[in-house]
């Protein structure tokens, strides 16, 4: 029996430096890619005043890769 794939991670980590949004952002590929290395998505860093714009966007395929 497969296992059904229907769970997702959507994460909003505030009051960072530009280096620490980018270290954490390439820390949690690196961990995606070998806990989940069929998991599918992408990342972003942004300026805490547009995450709300970036989030909602997001379901105009901002944020999911275009492989369905």
């Amino acid at each position: 029996m497969s296992t059904l794939r229907n769970k997702s991670v959507v994460a909003v980590i505030d009051n960072l430096t530009a280096k620490e949004a980018a270290r954490l952002s390439g820390a949690i590929q690196i961990k995606k890619a070998t806990i989940a290395p069929c998991g599918r998505g992408k990342g972003a860093v942004c300026d805490t005043d547009k995450k709300g714009s970036l989030l909602r966007s997001s379901t105009a395929g901002t944020l999911c890769d275009k492989r369905r």
